[in-house]
């Protein structure tokens, strides 16, 4: 059977070193997007950007919070895709609600925010986080077809392949480790 083909980034964004892939002036119109789009933030490395919405290193710290990463992804395309990294949303459904889920949405923010709903809490806490766009419904990804607004991030990009990544079907077979008696 052929390989399947891994689905892209659902905010578009591409590896780094596919802007090295565009002409000048598109990996330029690119890199200006994402600076516009971050504002003071686009100074920081991406996975520093990363780091100080999740906490930092400290386990104590539960970083910006989801109704933060909500508001955040309404800022701008480029907020928006390092607000809705998977790895964010998982560490804040695992804070809400413990072990007590069964992840259903195929994606982290989504099973955060079936899980709140089901939850007691204030119906305006998580009024930006449940659908797609920050509130936006229907708004396009990062990239939206035009190469000028992709977003290139090794950062965010890596989660995805490592989650998206078709696996070689010869790796899958059962019997391949010897077992203890």
């Amino acid at each position: 059977p052929a390989p399947r083909a891994m689905r892209p980034h659902p905010e578009g964004v591409l590896p780094v070193g596919n802007a090295y892939l565009l002409p000048p002036e598109e990996a330029a119109a690119s890199a200006r997007a994402k600076r516009d789009g971050l504002g003071s933030f686009a100074s920081l490395d991406d996975a520093l950007i990363l780091r100080v919405l999740a906490g930092g290193d400290d386990d104590d710290d539960e970083g910006v919070g989801p109704d933060a990463l909500a508001c955040l992804a309404c800022c701008s395309r480029a907020a928006r895709a390092f607000a809705y990294h998977e790895d964010l949303w998982k560490a804040a459904t695992l804070r809400a609600v413990g072990g007590d889920f069964r992840f259903t949405g195929g994606a982290w923010r989504r099973t955060y925010a079936r899980c709140v709903r089901a939850m007691p809490t204030d119906a305006d806490s998580t009024r930006c986080v449940g659908g797609g766009g920050g509130g936006r419904r229907g708004d396009a990804p990062v990239g939206g077809g035009d190469r000028s607004k992709t977003l290139f991030s090794d950062a965010l990009y890596l989660r995805h392949l490592g989650a998206h990544l078709p696996l070689d079907p010869e790796w899958l077979p059962g019997g391949s480790l010897p077992r203890g008696a």
